[in-house]
């Protein structure tokens, strides 16, 4: 059975989407593996690369060389595009938190609007695309940027910047 998530957008950042409530089902396991290498192959190339101070934090050390490679390489947004909407293929909105579905016992979700209209705030979009990531590989892309942050102040990381 897949897994299935329900989040809600935090208070004290999210603006206008505050509290609302989103679900979030994890794609099958072939889908999510061809997703994945259509990433590798999209970043491929990239100048990014992991320090060696950081390289024992494991996938928080992989999140790190994701985000230079973007932040280093002429990413074809062509290619990256269809990544960002099929991530967002897995996010349906729970419009009204007090509507149960009687079969399942779950709130009631339906599909995000095609026009966007769902989501007001940008910041909202990578907090569910990085909550879609968690859900299907039990690594948070936001935890993996604190635990970095933390490691960098640390005595340890200061010696490796």
């Amino acid at each position: 059975m897949r897994k299935k998530e329900y989040v809600r957008v935090p208070g004290e950042w999210g603006g206008r989407d505050a509290g609302k409530t989103f679900e979030i089902t994890e794609a099958p396991a072939t889908a999510a593996e061809k997703w994945a290498w259509r990433l590798i192959i999209a970043l491929k190339g990239t100048t990014g690369e992991i320090p060696e101070g950081i390289a024992h934090l494991g996938y928080v050390a992989i999140a790190i060389r994701g985000f230079n490679a973007f932040l280093a390489s002429d990413v074809d947004y062509a290619k990256l595009e269809p990544l960002l909407d099929e991530m967002m293929d897995c996010v349906r909105i729970v419009r009204d938190p007090s509507s149960i579905d009687k079969a399942t016992g779950d709130p009631v979700a339906t599909s995000l609007m095609s026009d966007g209209s769902d989501i007001e705030e940008i910041r909202t979009l990578g907090w569910l695309r990085s909550e879609v990531l968690r859900i299907h590989t039990g690594f948070s892309f936001t935890g993996a940027l604190s635990t970095w942050a933390s490691f960098m102040k640390s005595p340890e990381g200061s010696e490796n910047t």
